[in-house]
């Protein structure tokens, strides 16, 4: 029995652009043979390196904030625990802890952003999921892309993968049943 079938690459993906930018760079065209973490397209958008330029500016600003009332609190408790009664009031040194517990938990919060931030800048360089071809490529340097622009297909064509369309006549054949 002759049956029609197809050969597909074991692996294709299409890679998109996860934020708005300008493509500066392509690495690759198609036809290129890439590997796994390379870099195959560089974008470029100002307002994400702003963003993180200021949220690290942010983030050392909590972290002076978080380590001078941390010091503080630990000069008057030290200061507190002396044998004269009296040198430090009982409600300073509360009132310097509550300081330094927000500043860290603010401190914290900023870090976390700036994190978020630094994981946004990330999107702006294109990896290879694995090893392969590329066999589109949508985008030129200079191009605008938004969101969910599709950027590169790459296909890993080492492996393939046979798919055949086999009529339900011969499946009911090879069964047994009618």
């Amino acid at each position: 029995v002759d049956l029609p079938g197809e050969l597909r690459p074991y692996l294709q993906t299409d890679l998109f652009a996860k934020v708005q930018a300008y493509v500066r760079e392509m690495k690759v065209d198609i036809g290129d043979r890439v590997y796994r973490g390379q870099t195959l397209a560089i974008l470029q958008a100002p307002e994400i390196n702003t963003q993180v330029a200021q949220s690290q500016a942010a983030l050392a600003s909590a972290l002076s904030r978080y380590t001078a009332s941390k010091d503080k609190y630990q000069r008057l408790y030290q200061a507190s625990q002396t044998e004269s009664p009296g040198i430090v009031a009982p409600v300073d040194v509360v009132g310097s802890h509550d300081q330094m517990t927000a500043d860290s938990a603010a401190y914290e919060a900023l870090r976390q952003q700036s994190k978020a931030a630094g994981e946004v800048a990330g999107y702006l360089h294109i990896t290879a999921p694995f090893d392969g071809v590329i066999i589109a490529r949508k985008a030129d340097p200079g191009a605008l892309v938004s969101a969910n622009s599709m950027l590169l297909t790459v296909q890993d064509n080492n492996i393939l993968r046979l798919r055949v369309s086999v009529p339900e006549t011969y499946v009911a054949a090879t069964t047994g049943q009618s």
